[in-house]
């Protein structure tokens, strides 16, 4: 069992540096996310995945994790740049709120879809 209080959140791409970081609810996100028909990550898809996996073992003896960069376009979905498979690990072990990153000027507009 992860204990999440543990977890260390880290901005560790210099790209992302820039960009505003939102303390997200997990199940608000996912519903935005699941209309990204072609990019969206569900429980049962993750079985299959083996960068989901990879990561549920190394979680395991980490505690820094980068935050997901994502985006929500057009105020009805969201789109990750990086971290999709980190946040479906996420979700599906139960955390309810995290960090994530989204470009500057976005924040508040993801805030107010997402935000806890």
């Amino acid at each position: 069992m992860i204990d999440f209080s543990k977890i260390r959140w880290i901005i560790e791409r210099e790209e992302d540096e820039d960009g505003v970081v939102v303390w997200a609810s997990v199940p608000k996100v996912d519903r935005y996310w699941s209309r990204d028909d072609g990019y969206y990550l569900g429980p049962e898809t993750c079985k299959r995945q083996t960068r989901y996996w990879r990561f549920d073992e190394w979680i395991k003896t980490h505690k820094e994790v980068q935050m997901p960069v994502l985006s929500l376009v057009d105020g009805r979905l969201i789109s990750f740049t990086n971290g999709r498979h980190r946040f479906a690990w996420f979700r599906d072990h139960g955390l309810k709120a995290m960090p994530v990153i989204t470009d500057r000027g976005y924040g508040a507009a993801l805030r107010r879809a997402v935000g806890r």
